[in-house]
């Protein structure tokens, strides 16, 4: 209740383990809340989160979750359509090499193939490593200190599909004293056209990395929640380490990115990463917004420059 009614605000240059420290005093609580806020950031350790951002998060998931019916795949070929039917021209397989930007002004988009195409305005939906080797000079622009400040966030995660689940009334669960989450998605969405059962598990990685070790302790959460499974299994897919996140709003961040790089004109940044204090899908598309509304409003001063010697007559 009382982090629900919070104003976390003050806490934006807070840790979240000196938040949980200074408001929790029982161990176990801490521990509890610690689970909660990994579940919320996907971040391991409790030290290096701004604690304000993800007490944000963790307020907006106290409301509930939305589920995608046939998951993130569904939602991606939704807005390509609606892309489509705006008009906007969608080219696929082209890897961008490089951008033009002679004179501190976006130019050109050039591709691998030699394909150049004329823009004003460039968004780098990239990440900060990517967005570094695509701009000529950019240890002299903000792009290079974004990159060094920026902190991979990894998982590895397992998902299987089974037949029917052992145990139907566990399909959720936090761990405590390790760092994984269990949840079956299709207790809420429509993810398989057979009654397939999808489940899904995730450990929270900090630097060091055991893909044979990860794998052994997830297998084990679901032994414990879904014991027998492998009788019921239909698939099975291992990912060892998939980046979360590029970066996200830590205590060793310098100053948030974007949206506009100010050493080149026309040139904006876009992504998780590129974060203002949201977090995950909330910073994506957060910081998607900025860019185009920093886009907007200068072509707006633009165009009333351009203008104003005009007077009524």
């Amino acid at each position: 209740m009382k982090v629900s009614k919070a104003d976390t605000g003050p806490f934006d240059r807070m840790s979240i383990r000196e938040w949980v420290e200074g408001n929790m005093r029982d161990p176990m609580v801490r521990n509890i809340f610690y689970s909660l806020l990994r579940a919320a950031s996907y971040v391991a350790g409790p030290d290096l989160p701004a604690a304000g951002p993800v007490l944000r998060q963790l307020q907006n998931a106290l409301k509930g979750a939305l589920y995608l019916d046939r998951g993130w795949g569904e939602l991606i070929e939704q807005l390509r359509q609606k892309a489509a039917d705006l008009g906007v021209q969608l080219v696929t397989s082209a890897k961008v090499v490089s951008l033009d930007t002679r004179g501190g002004i976006v130019r050109q988009v050039v591709c691998e193939d030699g394909t150049r195409f004329d823009t004003d305005d460039v968004i780098l939906a990239t990440s900060p490593s990517i967005a570094n080797q695509l701009v000529p000079f950019a240890e002299k622009t903000s792009l290079h200190k974004w990159n060094e400040q920026a902190i991979e966030v990894t998982a590895a995660c397992l998902d299987v599909a089974l037949k029917r689940l052992s145990e139907p009334k566990h399909q959720f669960a936090y761990g405590v004293d390790q760092t994984v989450l269990f949840s079956n998605y299709s207790r809420a969405a429509h993810l398989s056209d057979d009654g397939a059962q999808v489940v899904s598990l995730v450990k929270y990685q900090g630097k060091e990395t055991d893909p044979d070790k990860d794998l052994q302790e997830l297998e084990g959460v679901l032994d414990l929640m879904q014991p027998g499974w492998r009788d019921q299994l239909i698939v099975k897919q291992y990912l060892p380490k998939m980046t979360v996140c590029h970066d996200f709003a830590h205590m060793k961040r310098l100053e948030n990115p974007g949206p506009a790089v100010p050493e080149v004109r026309g040139l904006y940044v876009a992504g998780e990463w590129a974060s203002h204090g949201e977090v995950l899908v909330d910073a994506a598309t957060a910081s998607a917004k900025r860019a185009v509304q920093h886009m907007l409003a200068l072509k707006g001063k633009e165009r009333k420059t351009l203008y104003e010697h005009r007077g009524i007559v």
